[in-house]
């Protein structure tokens, strides 16, 4: 009574995966046994099994959950808008007779305060933001024609 040997796979297969007992019509994707009896039995009686024979519904606007999460570039515009307010008022003070430029402004603040106002169309940076906050924190006579009436602390 000698052993039997174990049957070599036929492709390259890893030895483990060889070993696993596995329904080959779950990997083609096939119906699984219970629904395929199923089916075979409703075929033999002429009975079709039940579909679905209504349109799916439309459900109106009205009736539809409102949309909670809030818009991603506003969420980060106002972080923005917020550091960069406390970084001017640490940093800066008004000065009517020094003008910065709003290219050198900006260039500081993205290498020093890791504030990033740069854009991507074709402007070079977002002014409108930096405008809008300096005007918060030192009011409109900080914004001028030629620069930014700032100096650094």
């Amino acid at each position: 009574d000698k052993p039997k040997p174990k049957p070599k796979p036929k492709g390259k297969v890893s030895a483990l995966a060889g070993k696993i007992a596995f329904n080959p019509m779950a990997m083609r994707g096939g119906l699984p046994p219970s629904l395929r009896k199923k089916r075979e039995e409703a075929k033999e009686k002429g009975v079709e099994l039940p579909e679905q024979d209504f349109a799916r519904p439309v459900i109106p606007s009205s009736a539809r959950r409102k949309a909670t999460k809030k818009n991603i570039i506003d969420i980060t515009n106002e972080q923005i808008n917020e550091e960069l307010r406390q970084y001017l008022s640490t940093s800066f003070k008004f000065d009517e007779y020094m003008i910065l430029s709003s290219d050198n402004l900006c260039a500081y603040l993205r290498d020093t305060a890791d504030i990033d106002l740069s854009s991507t169309g074709d402007n070079k940076w977002e002014l409108d933001i930096l405008s809008s906050a300096i005007k918060e924190v030192f009011g409109d006579g900080a914004n001028g024609s030629y620069g930014y009436a700032l100096r650094a602390i």
